[in-house]
């Protein structure tokens, strides 16, 4: 048993590290970054939640942001805080914390954005994470996530031209097969969101927004990002 928890997690921990190496090299997900980055604005402290290795954590960093930065993965975590102890980044700037998104370790408001990036589509009670959102959030609320009408070869054959054009690729090359082998597996097993985006926006003008809407499509016309104001 311990064997085999200890693979499972040092495989999700080489999964991490894949992806926080290779998805800064596709378009449409450092486009989503700048989109996001954009309506965040001048506020200050930042809400990651779903960080993964924390790619987003880290741009808001850099655009001298405080975040406090939440994923139920112990490996995506561990590699995040394995890639910010060598950065100098005080503790005060950043705050990582493993916890389920339906119960966000957070005070209410204790954010000035929440923003929630491709993870609702995969958890068994969104809703719930919607109304967590809210509740922690003071100024503003960011979600995105798969369109019902999600294909997943669109953005399989993008991803497939960006790291052909990556200078990374030949010395990545390995890494980039397995991870568009795996992409490839995945497609059988793709769900249908369990939320949808006028939803989204529902919930969060009857739970403490003054105002919601859908901003704008993102992933090349494959997913949706909604902005909520309190």
């Amino acid at each position: 048993m311990c064997v085999r928890v200890e693979t499972e997690y040092w495989n999700e921990y080489q999964g991490a590290k894949t992806y926080a190496t290779l998805m800064p090299l596709l378009k449409h997900y450092t486009d989503l970054q700048e989109r996001v980055l954009a309506l965040i604005g001048s506020d200050c402290i930042i809400g990651d939640f779903a960080c993964g290795p924390g790619l987003f954590s880290m741009r808001c960093l850099g655009e001298g942001k405080r975040v406090f930065a939440v994923d139920k993965s112990k490996a995506m975590l561990d590699h995040f805080k394995d890639n910010v102890s060598w950065r100098g980044i005080f503790p005060t700037q950043l705050a990582i914390a493993q916890g389920d998104l339906k119960n966000i370790p957070l005070d209410d408001e204790s954010v000035e954005t929440a923003v929630c990036m491709n993870a609702l589509y995969n958890n068994d009670d969104p809703r719930k994470i919607v109304l967590e959102l809210v509740r922690v959030a003071k100024n503003q609320i960011i979600i995105t996530g798969p369109k019902p009408s999600y294909d997943h070869d669109v953005l399989l054959e993008s991803s497939k031209k960006d790291f052909r054009e990556s200078e990374l690729f030949y010395s990545h090359k390995d890494m980039i097969s397995e991870f568009l082998e795996g992409n490839e597996k995945l497609k059988k097993y793709h769900m249908p969101a369990l939320i949808e985006p006028d939803e989204v926006v529902s919930l969060l003008l009857e739970n403490g927004c003054s105002s919601a809407e859908i901003k704008e499509d993102i992933y090349l016309g494959q997913g949706y990002l909604v902005v909520g104001l309190k």
